[in-house]
């Protein structure tokens, strides 16, 4: 199978503190994959690179074979924050990206986000968890094939995260997306993601890599879903010496 995106970046430093070394990633077409590491160990340095906002590193980003040198249209972002424009309505921050009035695939995207009575909305009037849902809308809206997620749910509560998770994986599945995530969290790596890669404290690069062969969807309750988030943290306390 082809790779969508190819990142080979050799040194990634801001002044004298060296963030990546010897970074290598390869993302396949139709996959899930998760960047999952410890609080400052750069996954968001990592995903900056990727959708073209920091060039200042040694080594090549290309998705699908173009070598990537500042932001492409076929590569969304959803940050930690919503950052929505606050003067314009739902709907208008959707559409921002596009500079349209309208554009056919709205429709659908607010049905799948539970967005389609707050399109007239203003973002002061939407809860945080409602605001991550149209950001990420946002992004989805002109048809990315890469979607990168920097831990879009960190700053939500455990049941909108567990909620706006599920409205992921059913818009990527509708946009057929690949996506991206980076994240500290083993237990949302885990329902998500069909790769996992784990990266190590500075300066970092991908130390392990886990296959998620679960079946979707997926129950966290189950004793397969429980034995592969504790496979992980041990690994990351043990021998990984991550956590």
């Amino acid at each position: 199978m082809g790779k969508l995106l190819e990142v080979e970046i050799t040194k990634k430093a801001f002044g004298d503190n060296l963030v990546l070394s010897g970074m290598s990633l390869g993302l396949e077409k139709n996959r899930f994959t998760t960047v999952l590491g410890p609080s400052g160990c750069g996954k968001s340095t990592l995903l900056k690179a990727i959708v073209g906002l920091d060039s200042e590193y040694d080594g090549t980003i290309r998705l699908n074979g173009t070598r990537v040198s500042g932001p492409m249209k076929e590569c969304g972002m959803v940050f930690q924050e919503p950052r929505l424009l606050p003067w314009l309505s739902v709907k208008e921050n959707i559409l921002f990206p596009l500079g349209k009035s309208n554009e056919p695939n709205l429709a659908e995207l607010l049905i799948i986000l539970e967005l389609e009575r707050f399109s007239k909305s203003l973002p002061k009037e939407l809860s945080g968890g409602m605001a991550q849902r149209v950001s990420l809308a946002r992004a989805l809206i002109s048809l990315p094939e890469l979607l990168l997620l920097d831990e879009p749910f960190s700053a939500l509560d455990i049941v909108t995260r567990h909620k706006l998770q599920d409205k992921l994986v059913e818009a990527l599945r509708e946009r057929k997306t690949v996506a991206l995530m980076v994240t500290h969290d083993i237990e949302e790596a885990v329902y998500l993601s069909d790769t996992i890669h784990v990266m190590k404290q500075r300066p970092s690069r991908i130390v392990k890599t886990y296959e998620i062969n679960l079946a979707r969807p997926r129950d966290r309750a189950s004793p397969q879903f429980t034995k592969k988030v504790s496979e992980i943290y041990r690994d990351l306390r043990g021998h990984l010496m991550i956590l």
